[in-house]
């Protein structure tokens, strides 16, 4: 009888270790799973994080007012760059997709970076875009915004040299997250942007490079909303077609995140199994064996 109880005992014992320990995975998972979806760069966006690049004056600090539909950048007329450093506006806006994301009407939060001129930065060696959007974008932008001014001078060497300092800046994908913002909207006379770029070669290059995507701007007509809401419409639809995700810059600040992450999976899972070896210990045979 001593014996079937201490087989009975040793059974309910090592039923008790293996509950313990599919609890133990079970929370485990859990916690990954959340910490995971908290920090998932796929999630259901209402916030869009945009970055404004591009040369210097082709009006992307007005481009940013217009957007957030007050003065939120120092716009100067003057030959020389007027954004030195990167700096954020934020803002909320309507829109409705055109594919049905999100799936209703939203409210969205914006958070608009303006940068530097990218030909100015590249040219001096400096890297501030990328690296103080991670700051000011985190955990990265949803858009990047091309600047480009409708009737300058643009050459083949132009648009190469962009597409180029975009990769360079902002990564190879860099390009499937950019949009052409063409400003300088009163220029067209209600005549469609295509009429002007179909003799410019270097342009739909340039277009083609970022997947056709395009929007013009009128930024003298600052309270028509309706074309900062077709142009948030557009940028939705293209982080839909991302899979939901922004922009992962390389070396950002943030990237200390995956360590905190890592090392709280790390201290559940060392808790978990402590436990459940204090459980063993604890019932190991003390002195002579039952017989």
């Amino acid at each position: 009888h001593l014996s079937a109880f201490t087989e009975a005992g040793s059974w309910n014992s090592d039923w008790k270790v293996f509950w313990k320990l599919f609890v133990g995975i079970l929370f485990v998972t859990l916690l990954v799973f959340y910490i995971h979806s908290a920090r998932s760069n796929s999630e259901q966006v209402s916030e869009l994080r945009l970055l404004l690049v591009g040369p210097t004056g082709q009006g992307r600090s007005s481009s940013g007012n217009t957007i957030l539909g007050r003065e939120a950048f120092q716009v100067d007329f003057s030959l020389g760059a007027v954004t030195t450093e990167c700096q954020r506006g934020t803002g909320t806006a309507s829109v409705t997709p055109p594919s049905g994301w999100p799936p209703r009407r939203a409210r969205l939060h914006l958070t608009v970076v303006d940068t530097p001129g990218i030909t100015e930065a590249t040219r001096q060696g400096r890297n501030e875009p990328a690296a103080e959007c991670a700051r000011l974008a985190a955990p990265g932008p949803h858009a990047l915004l091309l600047v480009v001014k409708l009737g300058a001078t643009f050459t083949e060497e132009d648009g190469e040299a962009l597409a180029g300092r975009l990769r360079e800046n902002f990564g190879e994908e860099s390009l499937k997250y950019t949009v052409v913002l063409f400003t300088g909207g009163d220029l067209l006379e209600g005549k469609p942007v295509r009429d002007l770029l179909k003799d410019s070669g270097p342009l739909l290059q340039l277009l083609g490079a970022c997947g056709g995507r395009h929007h013009v701007l009128d930024n003298k007509r600052r309270d028509d909303r309706a074309q900062v809401t077709e142009l948030l419409a557009k940028i939705t639809e293209m982080v839909e077609s991302n899979g939901g995700k922004h922009l992962a810059v390389a070396d950002r600040p943030t990237a200390g995140s995956g360590v905190v992450f890592t090392t709280l999976v790390l201290v559940a899972v060392g808790v978990v199994f402590k436990g459940i070896v204090d459980d063993l210990w604890s019932q190991r045979p003390h002195g002579g064996n039952l017989e």
